[in-house]
């Protein structure tokens, strides 16, 4: 995986507004209060300018070369700004949205069309429906969460938008920070066994943390995991019918069996917690 991903040189916000609770918006502030070095560039065609920034009406509206987009609009409009995005030649999109394989038939088809354009594209896609990500270090915090740890050594990578939000939450009051947080949603294209590997091969990352609903390549996962020498501890998310049930409505996965996955931690370097 590319470091662009998780260290874009410009960034754009698709969905950006001047209201401070918009999901947009604090990803905004997040991104400007966390001291970000590189370009900012909030999209939402109503405005001129959004906190101190020049808001453009659409992606294309950009002259400069965009390393990322960030979307966060309805479900319904995000296609339109994805075939922007392939127009436009980003590296990379973040979709924040929700409204994909998590809700249903139409969910999961819209989700499929995107997959396979920026495939066909080469731009790389976290997401759709996540939290986003955080990388200390250079000062990226592209999250709606509202509380950031600051920096450690620790990587956390979490299928759950809202467990991520909770860790997040818990770290702060703890002051134990992060290097990375990534929140991979419906994984629709970065999975976690990329994100595995790029951490376990950081010298910034001592350890990982990993909250995931489905394993997208188990066998990937112990063989990457049984050479490592850094700690690797694994939240599951429970075997109860009602815990698989959640996981299915909230990221559209099927969990993965929980005899499976224990048998796949036994193999491999894994605390399980």
């Amino acid at each position: 995986m590319k470091d662009e991903i998780l260290s874009p040189k410009s960034i754009a916000i698709v969905g950006a507004s001047t209201n401070p609770n918009g999901i947009g918006s604090v990803i905004l502030q997040n991104l400007i209060s966390g001291g970000y070095e590189g370009e900012i560039y909030p999209i939402n065609p109503k405005y001129k300018e959004i906190l101190g920034k020049t808001s453009y009406p659409d992606v294309l509206a950009i002259e400069q070369e965009l390393d990322q987009v960030c979307i966060a609009i309805p479900a319904t409009a995000v296609e339109d700004v994805v075939g922007q995005c392939i127009e436009k030649e980003v590296k990379s999109i973040v979709i924040i949205s929700s409204g994909f394989k998590e809700t249903g038939s139409d969910g999961a088809e819209r989700e499929e069309r995107i997959k396979s354009k920026v495939k066909q594209a080469g731009i790389r896609l976290l997401g759709p429906n996540c939290l986003g990500y955080i990388n200390n270090k250079e000062k990226i915090n592209l999250t709606f969460a509202r509380k950031n740890p600051g920096m450690g050594s620790t990587a956390f990578i979490s299928q759950s938008g809202a467990f991520c939000a909770a860790i997040l939450d818990m770290a702060t009051a703890d002051n134990f920070g992060f290097s990375h947080i990534v929140s991979i949603g419906n994984k629709a294209d970065i999975y976690e066994n990329e994100l595995i590997e790029k951490f376990l091969n950081n010298p910034d990352v001592n350890a990982l943390a990993l909250y995931i609903e489905q394993f997208t390549d188990g066998k990937e996962y112990v063989s990457l995991v049984q050479s490592s020498k850094k700690p690797v501890v694994v939240v599951t998310p429970g075997s109860s019918q009602k815990a698989q049930e959640a996981i299915t409505s909230h990221t559209g996965s099927l969990a993965s069996s929980y005899d499976t996955v224990i048998t796949a931690f036994r193999k491999s370097n894994t605390i399980m917690v």
